[in-house]
Order: structure tokens, then sequence, then C-alpha cells
């Protein structure tokens, strides 16, 4: 290599790798750090929201913030706490309006697998439709509610979160001989669910509830 190639080389290089290593810096540290500030400020700023609109612009501040990571956690968090809201039956108009948002934010329709992180968020969207239909008999919830678990059995076939949280739809639904169906599976993977066992046998005292 002669030395005018090597002082070339040299020039660029020495450049390239503090961009690199800002880059790094960028994306491993700096971004994740600030979309984190933003949605623990969107955490605190929601409870100042006097309606749905004002609490989706508050979140959408944090969501639409570009990191290479935190999405799926800050959506998972802001998904538990739309649950806990809904768990809480406000006003139907509102209740509808706060599943609408989790369902526009939620990853659940995205094409692919996405891991642990994915079957969490399927978990906490199909509780937030359940509860919402145990709340005011929406079919659009309990068909939602439905698909979700369904999916996520199809990813998790012996989570039990998912297979208790069918029965539990079926319950609510009154579709008995359903949840019974359920109930079988569950006690084919978890025989020391007693009471469980009890009810699919007939010989209940009391209904078990959802895990």
């Amino acid at each position: 290599m002669n030395t005018t190639l090597e002082k070339i080389i040299k020039t660029i290089a020495a450049p390239l790798g503090i961009i690199l290593a800002v880059l790094a810096l960028i994306y491993g540290s700096f971004l994740p750090f600030r979309k984190a500030q933003l949605f623990i400020q969107a955490m605190h700023n929601s409870y100042q929201a006097r309606s749905v609109a004002d609490y989706e612009r508050i979140f959408n501040t944090a969501l639409n913030f570009s990191s290479p990571v935190g999405q799926a956690e800050n959506i998972r968090f802001l998904e538990n706490q739309i649950g806990g809201v809904i768990a809480q039956k406000p006003p139907q108009a509102i209740a509808d309006a706060l599943v609408s948002y989790a369902d526009s934010i939620s990853r659940a329709n995205a094409p692919g697998r996405y891991g642990l992180n994915y079957t969490q968020e399927l978990m906490t969207l199909a509780n937030i439709h359940e509860v919402n239909f145990r709340n005011y008999r929406s079919e659009k919830d309990y068909n939602a509610a439905l698909a979700l678990y369904e999916k996520g059995l199809a990813l998790s076939p012996k989570r039990p979160q998912f297979l208790y949280g069918l029965y539990q739809l079926y319950m609510d639904a009154g579709k008995t001989a359903d949840a019974k169906t359920v109930g079988e599976k569950i006690i084919s993977l978890w025989p020391s669910d007693k009471n469980m066992a009890a009810f699919v046998n007939g010989t209940a005292t009391s209904t078990p509830a959802g895990k």
C-alpha cells in the first residue's frame, strides 16, 4: 500500500470512526433515554386530561418519538393503564374511545411475531376488550377478545393466561359448553386445578375464576 493511499484511508477513517461512535451513542443510549423521559412525563400529565382526545395527544408525543428500542414497552405500559381505567367502568362512550385508542397503538395486527412482549401485548389487549364486553355487552368487544385469545393460543398454546382468559370470556358470554371445552384443555395441562376439574365434571359448588 503506497503512502498516499495510506494517508487517504487514515484521513477518512478517523472522522468516520467518530461519526460511528456518535451514532452508536445516539441510537443506543440517548434516543431510548429521551423516549423514556417523554413517556414518564406523559404518564404524569395524563392526570390532567379532560377528554380522551387530550389523553391521546399527551401520550402520542412519547409514542411518536422515534427510538430503536422502547416502543413495545411503552405500548404495553400504556395499555395496562388503559385496562385499569376500563376496569373502573367509566361511561361507555369514554370506555369505547379508550379501547379504540388501545387498538390503534397496538401491534396485535402487525405482521410477524415479536417474541414475549408481543404475546404479552396480545394478552393485555384481549383483557381490555373482555372487560369492556363484560361491562357493556358489546359484540364487537367479544369478537375482538375472542380473536386475540385465539391468536395468542396459536403462538403460545400452553400459556395459561390465554386459556384462562378464553375460559372467562366464554363464561362472561354465557357459553358454558365452550367454557367447559377450554376447561378440559386446562386440566389436561394443569391437573392440579381442582376447581376447574370440578367445574368440568359438573361437581363444582362455585364457578372457577379465570386467571
